[in-house]
């Protein structure tokens, strides 16, 4: 995943450059980075997905692993324009009594368009807030089973593997802090909330990028 990710955003990244190239009052932009990231969208509501059996519910918070890649660029306004992918690998429990204790798979993408603003703290210091629309897909593939029980007894057991596919549309606020050097290098770190149905997902990742 991370591959594609960086495939896309050299393709996205291409035509920015040319167009910074051109015109010398806007500048083109790349961003990468790779942090934590907290998945918050059942701490709210945990007792809706509690198992009638063993009475177990999910972890309100679950920490992963984020990665994504952002390319833009800014107008003559200022006014800064951007997309970014993310994806994030994810694991959970199981809650019944089949496969308790063991854990399954699910992953976040987001594809997101921006807009921001940066703004100058002094001698290289920039800092840079900006709100996207989101498109949030979450997959999530694990063990299913179907069991018929007959006077206590299991008559039938039937595995197989269930896979879900969830689709929303949503916002995300970015806050970074970065250093530009002279040679247009940036280093900084981003904090990041998205917004779904609900609080979705916090993360704190280092920046690195570079402006055209």
């Amino acid at each position: 995943m991370i591959k594609k990710i960086i495939l896309w955003g050299l393709i996205l990244m291409f035509p920015l450059v040319s167009l910074a190239q051109k015109q010398k009052k806007q500048r083109a932009f790349v961003k990468f980075g790779t942090g934590v990231y907290w998945d918050i969208g059942l701490a709210g509501h945990i007792e809706n997905f509690k198992d009638p059996v063993t009475g177990l519910t999910p972890k309100p918070v679950v920490r992963g692993r984020d990665v994504w890649f952002e390319a833009g660029i800014r107008l003559n306004d200022g006014l800064i324009i951007s997309a970014k992918m993310l994806n994030v690998p994810l694991k959970r429990k199981y809650l019944d009594f089949i496969y308790k204790g063991q854990e399954y798979n699910y992953n976040i993408k987001n594809l997101t368009i921006n807009l921001g603003y940066e703004f100058s703290l002094g001698k290289g210091h920039r800092i840079m807030p900006q709100i996207g629309f989101v498109y949030y897909r979450e997959t999530t593939t694990k063990a299913a089973y179907d069991m018929a029980v007959n006077n206590g007894q299991i008559t039938t057991f039937s595995p197989y593997i269930d896979k879900k596919v969830d689709d929303e549309d949503g916002f995300v606020i970015d806050l970074d802090y970065y250093y530009q050097f002279k040679s247009n290098l940036i280093l900084g770190v981003r904090t990041s909330a998205i917004y779904v149905l609900g609080m979705e997902g916090i993360s704190v990742t280092p920046i690195i990028g570079f402006k055209f």
